[in-house]
């Protein structure tokens, strides 16, 4: 991870084989990067020093989600809770993220489509 970039590689060779590499955000930093949990090994979170949450879809080699921790906040931590629900956590705050957007986890109970948080 470096430039906003993640770079995946292939476990063998001792990591000398680049799969892809991911564009997240050219201008801020990636720092922090934790894997979805799901069946496949499909989709990973990475968090940026914007504050910034993204999910990336590995195999097709591209962000599928993007969400917003704290605009003033960078992300520095990423981690999944029992539920498998994303907590995002920086200096300032940290959020617990729904799974499927419903809304008992909602800061401002908007049904949207986008995943809600709930702030701590």
């Amino acid at each position: 991870m470096g430039d906003g970039i993640v770079t995946l590689w292939k476990p063998i060779n001792a990591y000398e084989d680049q799969i892809s590499r991911i564009k997240i955000n050219k201008m801020e930093s990636v720092d922090c990067i934790i894997s979805a949990m799901d069946s496949d090994a499909r989709f990973m979170y990475s968090g940026c020093s914007n504050g910034g949450v993204s999910k990336l879809d590995v195999k097709a080699g591209k962000v599928v989600e993007n969400r917003l921790h704290d605009s003033s906040d960078e992300v520095g931590l990423l981690d999944l809770d029992y539920q498998y629900r994303l907590v995002s956590a920086g200096m300032e705050k940290l959020n617990i993220w729904s799974n499927d957007g419903a809304g008992d986890e909602d800061e401002d109970e908007a049904d949207d489509g986008e995943p809600q948080r709930r702030s701590c």
